[in-house]
């Protein structure tokens, strides 16, 4: 049925079992994809990389990934299939522990917006491998980090503070990890 929607602009499919996505090249307009991948068999793991790297992925410019928790090879495999992506949202990313996947030359010249909601795994020394990310103008960190950002670092960020490290960035969102602001709050 989804071959027969060469029209199709966004996809969006919630605990997807595939063993192939070549079906998207029979989608020539498709550029948004929205996955939630709870408990990603390994089929589908294989199937999103070998997809990625043949080629399958080459007109998206907008990728949510929801629960997917590959590793930052993975990630780095899949983004690399992804010349076009200024939109990347990583959700509920609870074994995430580096971010260098984000760390390439064409994210750093085509990466406008970074979401990370819920990764809760990443030690705040990968906020590095933000930092190359020039073109960013929007950056949300929702919950994530294993600690909280420093209010000096909050405001390295903060467009009205000049945005130091990213000069580009426009609008900065952040939230803390919940178990800090739970134990806050005791």
């Amino acid at each position: 049925m989804l071959l027969s929607l060469p029209a199709l602009q966004k996809l969006e499919a919630f605990g997807v079992e595939l063993s192939s996505f070549a079906f998207l090249s029979q989608m020539p307009q498709l550029c948004e994809l929205d996955f939630e991948l709870y408990g990603m068999p390994p089929v589908t793991r294989a199937a999103l990389l070998a997809s990625a790297a043949a080629g399958h992925f080459a007109r998206i410019n907008n990728l949510a990934l929801a629960a997917a928790d590959l590793q930052s090879d993975e990630l780095s495999a899949l983004l690399s299939g992804m010349p076009q992506l200024t939109c990347l949202k990583l959700l509920y990313w609870g074994r995430l522990c580096s971010l260098r996947s984000l760390a390439t030359a064409q994210l750093a010249a085509s990466l406008t917006e970074l979401t990370l909601g819920q990764c809760d795994a990443l030690p705040l020394v990968e906020l590095e491998h933000i930092q190359g990310l020039k073109c960013l103008r929007t950056l949300t960190l929702w919950e994530s980090f294993t600690a909280p950002l420093p209010l000096g670092v909050q405001r390295l960020f903060t467009p009205g503070d000049g945005a130091l490290l990213l000069p580009q960035l426009v609008k900065f969102q952040y939230r803390p990890p919940r178990v800090v602001v739970a134990a806050a709050e005791q």
